[in-house]
Order: C-alpha cells, then sequence, then structure tokens
C-alpha cells in the first residue's frame, strides 16, 4: 500500500481528555513511517515532542494513529 493511501486509511485512539476537545486540533507525531520495527528512535523523539510543547505551553493529548489491522501504530498528540 503506498504511504498516501495508508495515511488516509489511519484510525486515532485517544481517551476522552480532561474538560472538552478543542474546535481544531491536528495530530502530530515524531515517529518514523519507515522504522521498520526500530522503534527505540521512536520512543527517544516523542519524548522530545511532548517536552516540546510543554515547554511552549500548547495545549496537547495523547493520540495513536493505527493501521486499521494494527500491525503498525504511532504514538502522537493532537495539539
Amino acid at each position: 500500500m503506498e504511504a498516501e493511501q495508508a495515511y488516509l486509511n489511519t484510525i486515532f485512539i485517544a481517551k476522552q481528555p480532561k474538560g472538552k476537545w478543542p474546535d481544531r486540533f491536528v495530530i502530530i507525531t515524531a515517529s518514523n513511517p519507515y522504522s521498520s520495527g526500530r522503534r527505540i528512535d521512536d520512543d527517544r523523539n516523542h519524548s522530545r515532542l511532548r517536552k516540546t510543547f510543554s515547554r511552549l505551553g500548547v495545549w496537547k493529548h495523547p493520540v495513536t494513529g493505527a493501521s486499521r489491522d494494527w500491525s503498525h501504530r504511532e504514538k502522537g498528540y493532537a495539539v
């Protein structure tokens, strides 16, 4: 499957945030979609992303993007 089609088929998993969802947000991940199972770098990059959002003082909420068959997942944030 081409990368663009894979992105269009992504499902997003998130718990309800405290309060309500903002009217507009984007979902950002620091994962490399071509990492072929090498998740060590993804975890380190995810931590850096979280710290960056915290330093900037932006609203953030954890969201995981996944393929429909759950064979690929990426941690990220709605911001």
